[in-house]
């Protein structure tokens, strides 16, 4: 693929996956809004509790198998076919197990209902195994309209169901239900383009490597979610599922900046740099630009949350929802890192590193459990402090990995860094003035709309006074995103 197809391609899935996110994020947005109001933050968290173990094991359960055949070069038909029944092999082998040992993990939270939680949820093993290798196949041709397509039809499952069966009382089961649902419908949805019903063959010689590489990316999922749910898995077993449940509201609100805008770059980043790995030069420019376009967009969002936090909550989920606004505002802080380390994992598994991302995965699973451990005996603010001391550390050590490989400095990674962090600093010192300084008659939703309406303000007025180039080429990069 030449230079200049690859960046249509990455302009065409920014195009698409930003168009698509937006419609879904203004969906689910209102859809978590009404549902948070029906639902108790009891039925948030046991099903945050679920999450922990059916997210964990369906990473063990795709293998890898995506990534590993993105990556490679060229794949034949035997390669796919063995690839697709090993994977829903997979599936089908995880949700036996999973269906076993569904009452051991309920009797160690003493949730009765969650044994039979955990066995509807683990369908989706099967679900995901099915479409796998579809999703492959999409990524390698780097059919972002496509992806976007099915995601955006996942979405409006998902949210439309879980809606309905909200207001029909279902109660936890909403939330299961729906996201099954969505599982289904995209499962259905991928398939076609295979174009064809692979055939049933499974040469295990012609798939090792892709195991191999791809069993690599399982391990870093695998440690990945092992020590991002490990604060759910403490503060779930000491704290209970309400407590639970407000914690993970915050986290849920707090990283939709990295679930709806920084995974566009994560997937675009990942198919992006596997194609260009033998043109340093070119790879290195555009994470640079990536990186800032994306600090850009995402940044302002999370600190203009951690400003209108108290507002958002009391607004949108009412007044039983409050517990939830102290972790909402230091989430916001620590989800800046956070931001711009998603982006250099898909650069170092694009480059061929897979190595590199599962020792920052061990540092991972080395300290942040031990933290949230500690902090979750002091509840849901301790665990906070734990991401707060721990997370920066291991921040540091996989932005020096990134910057080695793509052989770049600390100086031009700042550089690339500071112009959103200026802007945004300058809108933070706004926010300080108004919420220091505003009249206390006004009622809560005036309080909160004249905040953001300050914020947008200030950080648009300041990069168009500061940097008018670059706001020039992002009002640019914008209409070329409109014309794809």
């Amino acid at each position: 693929m030449s230079t200049n197809t690859l960046k249509q391609k990455i302009v065409s899935g920014f195009a698409w996956q930003s168009a698509t996110k937006l419609i879904i994020q203004l969906f689910s947005w209102t859809t978590t809004i009404l549902v948070a109001r029906i639902l108790a933050p009891e039925d948030y968290g046991i099903v945050a509790i679920q999450g922990i173990f059916t997210v964990t094991i369906g990473m063990v359960v795709d293998m890898g198998v995506s990534r590993g055949l993105i990556q490679k070069d060229s794949v034949t038909e035997q390669e796919i076919d063995s690839l697709f029944y090993f994977s829903l092999l997979m599936g089908v082998t995880a949700f036996s197990l999973y269906y076993l040992v569904a009452p051991v993990i309920a009797g160690f939270y003493q949730i009765p209902e969650l044994v039979d939680i955990l066995r509807v949820a683990g369908l989706t093993f099967i679900f995901g195994s099915l479409k796998s290798v579809p999703v492959a196949i999409t990524m390698r041709e780097m059919d972002f309209k496509y992806r976007s397509l099915v995601e955006l039809g996942g979405a409006f499952v998902n949210a439309g169901s879980l809606l309905v069966m909200a207001i029909y009382g279902f109660g936890v089961w909403a939330l299961i239900l729906s996201n099954l649902l969505a599982y289904l419908a995209t499962t259905v949805a991928y398939f076609p383009i295979m174009k064809r019903i692979p055939k049933p063959r499974l040469v295990i010689r012609e798939i090792t490597g892709v195991i191999s590489f791809g069993f690599k990316v399982m391990l870093t999922g695998v440690m990945f979610s092992s020590y991002m749910k490990a604060d759910i898995f403490f503060l779930g077993k000491i704290g209970g599922d309400k407590l639970t449940g407000f914690y993970s509201m915050a986290i849920q609100l707090a990283t939709i900046p990295l679930d709806k805008i920084g995974t566009i770059f994560n997937e675009i980043t990942f198919p992006a740099m596997s194609r260009i790995q033998n043109d340093k030069k070119e790879a290195k420019l555009i994470f640079l630009k990536m990186h800032e376009y994306l600090l850009t967009v995402s940044l302002p969002l999370l600190i203009g949350l951690f400003f209108v936090a108290e507002d958002f909550v009391l607004i949108l989920l009412g007044e039983k929802w409050s517990p939830a606004i102290a972790p909402l505002k230091v989430f916001a802080l620590i989800n800046v890192l956070r931001l711009s380390g998603m982006i250099m994992i898909p650069v170092l598994q694009g480059f061929g590193h897979p190595n590199k991302v599962l020792r920052y995965s061990g540092w991972c699973l080395a300290l942040l459990p031990a933290a949230f451990m500690w902090g979750a005996s002091y509840g849901i603010m301790g665990v906070m402090l734990a991401w707060a001391f721990a997370y920066p550390l291991v921040y540091c050590y996989l932005t020096i990995e990134a910057l080695k490989v793509l052989e770049i400095s600390w100086r031009d990674f700042l550089m690339s860094s500071s112009r959103p962090i200026v802007c945004v600093a300058i809108m933070g010192l706004f926010l300080l003035f108004f919420y220091t300084y505003y009249i206390p008659i006004w009622a809560v939703e005036l309080r909160f709309l004249v905040a953001v309406s300050i914020g947008i303000f200030a950080y648009v007025l300041s990069y168009f006074l500061l940097y008018p180039r670059q706001f020039a080429e992002l009002t640019a990069g914008l209409k070329q995103l409109k014309k794809s």
